[in-house]
């Protein structure tokens, strides 16, 4: 029984947690591009 209830949280915590990552890389690059456009324009 924990066993299955640990097989069921895991993956969605997996999910939130590559997703939280995707959208921190995705802010921070997104935060280079504008720093770099505002500093060579």
């Amino acid at each position: 029984m924990p066993e299955d209830h640990r097989d069921g949280w895991s993956p969605m915590w997996v999910r939130l947690n590559t997703l939280a990552t995707v959208l921190a890389a995705f802010t921070s690059l997104v935060a280079l591009v504008v720093a770099v456009i505002a500093l060579t324009s």
